[in-house]
């Protein structure tokens, strides 16, 4: 899992409901309702799971995500990765073995 020092990290045991904006990124390692829109990349955990709209140039998903996810530049969904949802940005990429059940939409935003 990539991240910085400047990410905010939701642990494994915590649960947030609303709305999380902000300028940096983020790791989820617990659950999240509602809606995410972040301003650097959202990595969520393969712990994490998320029941939320997802706004960020990139989005890498090793966890749950019941939501669409908007990425102005990349989508990336690992072998662990479960998703319902829609998923939009430039580049989508579904490794083997993840789950994947919405529609894709790939190209330029």
């Amino acid at each position: 899992m990539h991240h910085t020092e400047n990410d905010t990290i939701i642990a494994e045991h915590i649960v947030i409901e609303g709305e999380i904006v902000g300028s940096a990124g983020i790791v989820v390692e617990g659950r999240v309702k509602g809606k995410i829109a972040m301003a650097g990349r959202i990595d969520i955990a393969e712990s994490g799971q998320v029941d939320a709209t997802i706004e960020a140039p990139e989005v890498h998903v090793a966890g749950q995500v019941t939501g669409n996810i908007i990425a102005v530049d990349r989508i990336q969904m690992e072998s662990t990765c479960r998703m319902i949802g829609n998923a939009k940005a430039k580049r989508i990429l579904i490794a083997d073995g993840a789950y994947f059940a919405g529609n894709v939409e790939m190209g330029s935003n």
